[in-house]
Order: C-alpha cells, then sequence, then structure tokens
C-alpha cells in the first residue's frame, strides 16, 4: 500500500477513492438527515467531518441519528399512570 501511495499515479487513485467515498455518503447523510429531521446546526459539523475525515463523520452522524432517534421514540410514549389519586 505504502509503494502504491508513493506511486503519483497511485495517490491520484487513491485521492480519487477517498473524494468518491466522502461525496456519496456525504449526500446519503443530508438527505438522510433532512427525511429525519436533524437539524442544520447539527448536521454542519457532521457534513464537514465527512467531507475532510469520511469514517470519522459518518461515526459522528451515526450516533447524531440514534439520539435523534431515541429522542423521537421517548417524546412519543405515553406517561405511566399511577392509577386513581
Amino acid at each position: 500500500m505504502a509503494a502504491l501511495l508513493g506511486v503519483p499515479a497511485g495517490a491520484t487513485v487513491a485521492w480519487l477513492h477517498f473524494l468518491a467515498f466522502d461525496l456519496f455518503v456525504g449526500r446519503w447523510i443530508y438527505l438522510d438527515g433532512r427525511e429525519r429531521g436533524i437539524t442544520s446546526w447539527v448536521m454542519a459539523p457532521v457534513l464537514f467531518l465527512t467531507l475532510m475525515l469520511g469514517p470519522c463523520g459518518f461515526l459522528l452522524y451515526l450516533i447524531a441519528r440514534y439520539g435523534r432517534d431515541y429522542q423521537r421514540r421517548s417524546d412519543n410514549v405515553a406517561p405511566v399512570s399511577t392509577g386513581p389519586k
């Protein structure tokens, strides 16, 4: 791998691969986040990190997505009745 990245053609192919991953995953994150109602204040740093360090941004998005889904589930739970007072 080091020998491949040491050659200009190999480095170009690697960078194209990284950019394609970052852009594809970034687009999916953006569309999925809008569908789930995740705010722009959360999405902006996630997308920036995805474009700079793809897997780290993707992991951060999965955490934010889980948090949003958890919040929605807890908001939809009816309070437990303790019986007549």
